[in-house]
């Protein structure tokens, strides 16, 4: 099971002193800045564990990212789909669902999968399954702002780091008082190594302490051989 491993490789990690893998020395991810849209990677001094998010159980990617969980919440797996490994976080107490993470990865053979070799009928086909981080950020942004007419708070893109581009983005429905996080990733190739890691946390509009352990565990994140 996922979080059993998750939890050995973390203990694992911290025993022999290691830090991030490829990505590492603490600078993979950045908290973001306003005037220069950088992420910053920043532990959660008092986490309890770090669940690793690995993608789904047949893809050929071994890419795997971990959230750091402080006091009093949980993250486990949810199920596999075609494409994608689905995790949840939650109220420890409550169990209540706060947030979910989805891992997109992308056929490991592509023309078995298309069933052709013809790479402009398969890039077709690819561009109509998978987003760019560009793509889906005009299209989210549309969908808040054009079509809900939510009020966006925080709207940060076109960040590019270590070959990954990603976003972040926050808005408020007034009418459900809910309060919305997305955060999503991706290297941007539309081939077999497409990998994408999305996280969208919603919940109740102005409990700031709650909203920003949610922010904390965002941009606790860190990159993991799976």
């Amino acid at each position: 099971m996922r979080k059993p491993l998750a939890a050995l490789l973390v203990v694992a990690m911290l025993l022999s002193g290691c830090g991030t893998s490829s990505a590492g020395n603490g600078d993979f991810t950045q908290k973001p800045v306003q005037d220069n849209k950088q992420f910053m990677f920043t532990p959660i001094e008092d986490a309890v564990f770090t669940m690793m998010y690995e993608p789904r159980a047949n893809s050929g990617s071994k890419q795997a990212f971990g959230l750091s969980m402080p006091d009093g919440i949980d993250s486990d797996w949810a199920q596999d789909t075609e494409f994608d490994a689905n995790f949840t976080i939650f109220d420890a107490k409550t169990k209540k669902t706060q947030a979910i993470v989805r891992v997109q990865t992308a056929p490991a053979d592509l023309a078995a999968y298309y069933k052709t070799e013809n790479p402009t009928e398969i890039q077709e086909q690819m561009i109509a399954k998978f987003f760019t981080t560009d793509d889906y950020h005009k299209g989210l942004r549309g969908n808040i702002v054009d079509d809900f007419g939510y009020q966006l708070a925080i709207d940060w893109s076109g960040i590019a780091l270590k070959g990954w581009r990603a976003f972040y983005m926050e808005f408020v429905d007034e009418g459900s008082k809910n309060h919305a996080l997305r955060f999503y990733m991706c290297n941007d190739k539309l081939d077999k190594d497409f990998y994408a890691i999305e996280i969208r946390a919603d919940l109740p509009m102005g409990d700031e302490a709650l909203i920003e352990k949610y922010r904390s565990i965002i941009f606790s994140m860190r990159e993991f051989e799976a």
